[in-house]
């Protein structure tokens, strides 16, 4: 389908701007009930196509990350569900709730991983010497 340059546009402002907001790519394209919204390859060609998209991709992609590291404190930070209670024989004994903690350990784990590979200068766990680093942080995309 081909799109009109003011549309396109549009398409590509709410797909940058859902990223930035959480989403994926997977669960943009998978949820979006728009028929309007190209399909995956079609992004990857505007991204590959245009420099200016590739780089508002690419600060979409840092906001992302971004947004992770908060939900990263906001996770860590939630005690609502640490602890339950459970009754046995008449009694009742406040235990540590294990899947709520274990669950919450994933989600921080899996946001830090995300961030790390994504902005591995910002986010990462190695130190590099300052004096090597050069540019802004570049996102490769390859399509197989």
């Amino acid at each position: 389908m081909a799109y009109k340059p003011e549309d396109k546009e549009k398409i590509f402002n709410e797909i940058c701007f859902r990223i930035s907001e959480g989403e994926s790519l997977r669960e943009i394209f998978e949820k979006s009930k728009k028929k309007e919204y190209p399909d995956r390859v079609t992004f990857y060609d505007w991204l590959r196509s245009d420099e200016e998209k590739h780089n508002r991709y690419a600060r979409a992609m840092e906001l992302r990350a971004l947004l992770f590291v908060d939900e990263i404190l906001e996770i860590s930070d939630d005690k609502s569900n640490d602890t339950m209670i459970i009754k046995k024989g008449g009694n009742e004994f406040e235990v540590e709730n294990k899947e709520w903690v274990n669950r919450s350990r994933l989600r921080v784990d899996s946001r830090k991983w995300i961030a790390s590979k994504l902005f591995p200068k910002q986010f990462g766990d190695r130190v590099e010497d300052k004096e090597k680093e050069t540019g802004d942080n570049e996102i490769i995309i390859r399509i197989v």
